[in-house]
């Protein structure tokens, strides 16, 4: 009885363990570029991202995509490298 309970406890947890903390690649936002600028007047650095969302491309099934990619452009301002 012992034996068949571990061995039962064992496939349970082979079994129930998978794929479960996958991300799909339409589900993401890949940061593919960054930029970074000081502004002398304000005394401050400015970062900039880029973003791609694949939402899109993953969809198709082959040849070139009919819309475009969309992308992101996020900004961020502070007075150090840190703070930004």
């Amino acid at each position: 009885m012992n034996c068949k309970g571990a061995i039962s406890i064992l496939l349970c947890i082979f079994l129930l363990t998978g794929c479960g903390g996958i991300k799909n690649i339409q589900d993401l936002t890949y940061i593919v570029a960054i930029g970074m600028d000081y502004d002398e007047v304000e005394e401050e650095y400015i970062v900039y991202l880029q973003g791609l969302n694949f939402a899109n491309v993953a969809k198709q099934e082959g040849g070139k995509p009919v819309e475009k990619i969309p992308s992101f452009v996020g900004t961020a301002r502070g007075k150090t490298k840190s703070c930004c």
